[in-house]
């Protein structure tokens, strides 16, 4: 049962009548919206408050902007409100701490991807960085 009140939103849309959701998008989040530097701030702060693993480093965090780069981030959830009735149970603040303790504690699942982070992108400018 605990694995199903995680995915609550999944739940409804699989069993909704097909009417309701056959071809439709939903957006499922907190509705609230946060700049890309606000999100970079509160890991650092919940890392932080967890252990002294993450130090702030102005070359990380002042990176070029990647093509098609995002400055805000908000899940407009209005329509899944609207056609199943859905409604965030939690806050993006505590969603984000869950999401952090979980890649805390499985490591052994996502170690071996950390390649993924030395990806070069090229940016508008013709500069060429790693994201």
């Amino acid at each position: 049962m605990e694995f199903k009140k995680k995915i609550r939103a999944l739940d409804m849309i699989m069993v909704a009548s097909a009417k309701k959701v056959l071809g439709q998008v939903f957006n499922v989040g907190s509705g609230e919206s946060h700049s890309v530097r606000e999100i970079a701030n509160l890991i650092i702060k919940i890392m932080n408050d967890k252990s002294d693993r993450i130090e702030y480093s102005h070359s990380s965090m002042n990176i070029g902007d990647r093509p098609g780069q995002v400055f805000r981030h908000t899940a407009d959830n209005s329509k899944i409100r609207r056609v199943l009735g859905w409604q965030p149970r939690i806050t993006f603040k505590e969603g984000l701490n869950r999401t952090i303790e979980w890649y805390l504690k499985n490591g052994e699942w996502w170690n071996d991807k950390l390649w993924m982070r030395h990806i070069p992108i090229e940016t508008e400018k013709g500069k060429t960085e790693l994201h």
